[in-house]
């Protein structure tokens, strides 16, 4: 009886512990089912098993949160390093803007400044232009009035050396007296005289007459001068039309000059207008 009391009470015991497994493992399936819904815990070592995995896998997010807080660290070192730099650039990107800006600056006002003298420029171009034409035009009457004034002298030599003419020559005789004739009179050997066809005597140099219409000629002073044989032109009688002719031909050639004189005086007079004018055209003052 004894025994059997035993045996049943072993029973009732081990249905206990059974049934204290079962629901300490019902128990533990419940707390783990939000771990991982599944997983499907059959014993305490399946637990421990997905325990022991769980802290290898809480180790290695231990070990990757690390390496990441060390990333991390890192990367917060290298924002810090290129947010200092960014603000260096921008330092230096606000002084380049200031300088450009500054150039910018500089540029406009060389451009205003360069239009100005491009005006400057172009406005002295337009005045010495005008110059030009105008001193052009004094060359080309001065040059036109030269070559006037070179054909009227050529003119004038031409009417002076074929007007007829006849000269009054003074010649020393043998008796150191002195002859006055038109035209040259030789002197022999023997002392007496040959004339030519053209040639005629007026008689004594020193005679009263002679004297009388040659004073104002002022003939050879030095007669003493004159050698015996040797004669000398003093004086020349001209054809009056001829003479008339030489005198108008003078006188045109001496208009002409003082046309050339004139028109010179007057482009010296322009340019020294130019002269004084140019720094005022060049500086626009």
């Amino acid at each position: 009886m004894d025994l059997i009391h035993f045996i049943v009470f072993a029973c009732i015991v081990y249905i206990a512990i059974v049934l204290g497994r079962m629901s300490a493992k019902n128990d533990m399936r419940r707390r783990f089912a939000s771990i991982d819904e599944g997983q499907n815990f059959t014993d305490v070592e399946s637990v421990i098993n997905y325990i022991l995995n769980l802290r290898d896998q809480v180790e290695t997010l231990i070990t990757d949160k690390k390496a990441l807080t060390n990333s991390l660290k890192m990367s917060n070192y290298t924002s810090e390093k290129l947010t200092e730099d960014y603000k260096k650039l921008l330092e230096q990107l606000k002084e380049k803007r200031k300088e450009c800006e500054a150039q910018e600056t500089f540029i406009s006002q060389q451009g205003d400044s360069n239009k100005a003298l491009v005006a400057r420029i172009n406005n002295c171009a337009d005045k010495f232009d005008e110059w030009m034409q105008k001193l052009w035009k004094f060359v080309s009457d001065i040059n036109d009035n030269g070559c006037e004034l070179g054909t009227k002298i050529a003119e004038y030599c031409e009417s002076k050396s074929s007007a007829n003419k006849k000269f009054i020559y003074v010649t020393g005789l043998v008796n150191k007296t002195y002859l006055l004739s038109i035209g040259q009179v030789e002197v022999l050997k023997n002392g007496s005289l040959k004339y030519s066809e053209s040639s005629r005597s007026l008689g004594n140099y020193a005679s009263k007459d002679n004297r009388s219409w040659l004073n104002g000629l002022k003939p050879l002073a030095e007669l003493s001068l004159i050698k015996p044989r040797e004669s000398k032109p003093i004086a020349f009688i001209a054809d009056y039309y001829d003479y008339h002719l030489q005198a108008k031909k003078f006188k045109e050639v001496s208009d002409r000059s003082f046309t050339v004189i004139s028109e010179s005086a007057k482009m010296l007079d322009y340019m020294r207008e130019i002269k004084n004018e140019f720094p005022n055209i060049l500086y626009n003052k």
